[in-house]
């Protein structure tokens, strides 16, 4: 019985390992675009609920026209990962905090206090570029997929190991923390570096000049207060900046500068 299981196992590990085409980086992914796609439109009603948009003036205006040259430029990457039918919208947010996100439904969220450190539009396009990312890499998937999997582990482990309720406690405590440090956050700083790169292809595919995501990098690192590497989920703003700067040439080639 427990070697069928084993052969189960890897069985979903190995038709569930896929590969991000544009970096060759091998990921484990145990959902659908589909299942993405409608947990991204609940998560997106979740967070939107109470928040006040603003759906007139410049801002908003640039939101759009970036928004929709980015997934444009990003059409033929989204179609071969399975997100070809999304429904882009571009919104913004009325609120300082300097952050940005999307989901996999093709949502993505500026918030107002973002803007001021973006600056210009070629900023905007590298937020944009990097958002639009995620869903080219399909970080959510992944990110779901190794939640599933470290809870199956954890809860495993539990009942192989704990005599009592208290010890199954301890034990799922204490994995707890060791998945957030050694799987969750490692990978979420690997999913933004390769947002960052990606981003940076595309919004150079799309006319904007990928030499300002550079400048974005170095501005973000003087509006935001940094934590140690370790304790953040998001690689350090100077790491990314350089990141950047190493491969600029090929972001220049495809912009055709």
């Amino acid at each position: 019985m427990k070697n069928a299981v084993t052969v189960i196992c890897l069985v979903i590990l190995l038709t569930a390992c896929q590969t991000v085409p544009q970096t060759a980086r091998e990921q484990l992914l145990l959902t659908s675009p589909e299942t993405e796609m409608a947990m991204g439109e609940q998560a997106f009603r979740s967070i939107m609920r109470g928040q006040r948009e603003i759906t007139e003036g410049e801002a908003y205006e640039s939101l759009q026209v970036i928004g929709q040259r980015i997934v444009m430029a990003a059409e033929p990457m989204l179609e071969a990962r399975g997100f070809g039918d999304l429904e882009w919208s571009f919104h913004l947010v009325d609120s300082n905090t300097i952050n940005a996100f999307v989901v996999p439904s093709g949502q993505v969220v500026f918030f107002r206090g973002i803007l001021p450190v973006l600056e210009n539009e070629n900023g905007i396009a590298a937020v944009m570029g990097h958002e639009v990312a995620h869903v080219i890499a399909r970080h959510g998937g992944e990110r779901i997929s190794q939640r599933l999997l470290a809870t199956g582990a954890t809860y495993g482990l539990a009942a192989a190991m704990a005599d009592t309720r208290e010890e199954a406690d301890r034990i799922l405590a204490a994995a707890g923390i060791a998945t957030l440090f050694l799987l969750e956050m490692p990978y979420s700083r690997r999913h933004e570096l390769e947002a960052d790169y990606l981003g940076a292809q595309l919004m150079a595919m799309a006319g904007y000049d990928p030499r300002e995501a550079v400048k974005v990098w170095e501005r973000m690192e003087e509006a935001t207060l940094s934590v140690p590497a370790f304790l953040s989920t998001h690689p350090h703003s100077r790491d990314r900046r350089d990141r950047l700067e190493e491969r600029m040439p090929e972001f220049l080639s495809l912009s055709g500068q």
